[in-house]
């Protein structure tokens, strides 16, 4: 099970299999979310709290508290963080869509926790 600390979280509808601690986003169908392919997409919800093996399955989606998220790189605790093309987190450039902030330092692969604020994107 993932690991939740006062988190908000709804459940969704799987566009595609999906993997825990990975940034989501919405799909075209409603309640329905994919893994993020889009750095900038205003469709960003928050994190998968599951492993989905299948499209249409209902799936734990952290949209707001601390959630834990799988890091694609070395990322400084306090940073503001947002999604890669596979939906894992990034340390982001001031132009660039805010998915949280890290609450502890992370290299690529760790899992770490977050605090997901999703935001909108700076010009």
């Amino acid at each position: 099970m993932s690991y939740y600390e006062s988190a908000s979280v709804v459940s969704l509808i799987s566009n595609e299999a999906l993997s825990k601690n990975t940034f989501v986003q919405v799909e075209t169908a409603d309640s329905s979310v994919s893994t993020v392919d889009d750095v900038d997409n205003s469709g960003i919800v928050g994190v998968c709290g599951e492993d989905i093996s299948a499209a249409g399955d209902a799936v734990p989606v952290v949209i707001g508290g601390v959630a834990k998220v799988e890091s694609a790189g070395t990322i400084t605790r306090g940073a503001k963080v947002g999604s890669n093309t596979v939906g894992k987190a990034v340390t982001i450039a001031s132009a660039s869509r805010m998915c949280g902030i890290a609450l502890s330092s992370a290299v690529s692969g760790d899992v770490f926790p977050v605090l997901v604020y999703i935001g909108e994107k700076k010009a």
